[in-house]
C-alpha cells in the first residue's frame, strides 16, 4: 500500500465517523442520508488529496532540499520549516522548497502563518501576483530576492482576512 492510499484509507474511515454525527444531527430521511454521505466522503477525499499534493513526506523534502532527514527535522524542532500534520504524521508543504533547497528566508514566513491557517489558503495566497511584492507571486518575490520579512508581514494578515 503507497503512502497516499494510506491517507486516503484513513481519510475514509474519518469520513464515516464524521458522517455518522452528521446524519444524526440532520435526522433520519434515507434520501438526505445518502446526499450527505456522497457529499462528505467527495470532500473529504477531494481535501485529503490537496492536503497529499501540496505537501512532502519527511524524505521527500530532504530529497528536494539536498539534506538528510534528521536535518529536516533539525528545522521544523527549530521552527524553520512548518508541517501540517495529517493523520498524525508531519507532512511539510511544498512551498517552503525551490529547485537549489529551501527557500531563503522560509523561517520567517513560517513564524508568521496564523496556527489555524489551512495549507490550501496559504498556498493560494502565495501564489497570487501581489502588488506589495511588485506584482510577483510571493514566493517568486522571495525567490528573486525579495524581503522574506514583507512577505511574512503578509502572511500575518491572512489571519485577519
Amino acid at each position: 500500500m503507497s503512502e497516499d492510499d494510506h491517507y486516503l484509507d484513513a481519510a475514509i474511515r474519518e469520513i464515516l465517523v464524521h458522517d455518522r454525527d452528521l446524519l444524526d444531527r440532520l435526522g433520519n430521511d434515507a434520501d438526505v442520508d445518502q446526499e450527505n454521505r456522497q457529499l462528505l466522503a467527495e470532500l473529504a477525499v477531494a481535501h485529503r488529496r490537496s492536503e497529499l499534493d501540496l505537501t512532502l513526506s519527511l524524505d521527500e523534502s530532504a530529497d528536494i532540499a539536498g539534506m538528510t532527514s534528521v536535518e529536516i527535522q533539525n528545522l521544523l524542532a527549530e521552527g524553520a520549516l512548518i508541517a501540517y500534520s495529517v493523520d498524525g504524521i508531519d507532512r511539510i508543504p511544498r512551498w517552503q522548497f525551490t529547485e537549489g533547497g529551501v527557500l531563503p528566508g522560509v523561517g520567517i514566513i513560517a513564524a508568521a502563518v496564523p496556527v489555524d491557517c489551512p495549507i490550501e489558503s496559504l498556498v493560494a495566497f502565495l501564489n497570487i501576483e501581489n502588488e506589495d511584492c511588485d506584482d510577483l507571486t510571493p514566493l517568486a518575490f522571495i525567490e528573486s530576492g525579495g524581503d522574506p520579512a514583507a512577505v511574512a508581514d503578509l502572511v500575518r494578515e491572512l489571519d485577519q482576512r
